[in-house]
């Protein structure tokens, strides 16, 4: 089974398509058969994000760094440019003012186990990556809530 990265906003977002000639981040709104991700979410609108291979297993992956072959460097390469271009979404996003939240998880339909706070310049660091059924909320670089407290 494939990993699955949703984000749920306060507010409707622009969708970001499959392009086969240039794949890259995606963000589309979820399907029927994820509607169940919705329980762990708090806001109205639920997109899930794909990746350069369609699904979110490169939000996930996570090499052996004790014994680095070539080929996981290289595919640790290519998924952090995933990681960029959400960057780089939730960037782009940030002055329609939502409420953002991720959720991580290969059982989507499964409540998460952990919630914290998220940061979207975590996205660039070197080893970040989502964990397993982890709720998170995105909050500004200085630590503030982008919403009021409930």
């Amino acid at each position: 089974m494939c990993n699955c990265l949703f984000l749920a906003s306060s507010v409707l977002l622009p969708e970001l398509t499959w392009d086969e000639q240039a794949p890259e981040l995606t963000v589309g709104l979820i399907h029927e058969s994820e509607e169940g991700v919705r329980r762990s979410l708090g806001q109205p609108h639920v997109y899930s994000l794909g990746t350069h291979i369609g699904c979110g297993c490169p939000f996930i992956f996570e090499p052996d760094w004790t014994a680095l072959t070539e080929a996981d460097v290289q595919e640790f390469q290519r998924n952090r440019v995933n990681f960029v271009q959400l960057h780089q979404y939730l960037e782009a996003i940030r002055p329609l003012g939502a409420v953002i939240e991720l959720y991580n998880a290969d059982e989507f339909w499964l409540e998460p186990l952990n919630s914290r706070d998220f940061r979207a310049s975590e996205l660039l660091t070197e080893r970040f990556v989502f964990d397993e059924r982890q709720h998170y909320t995105l909050v500004p670089s200085s630590g503030l809530h982008l919403h009021p407290e409930v």
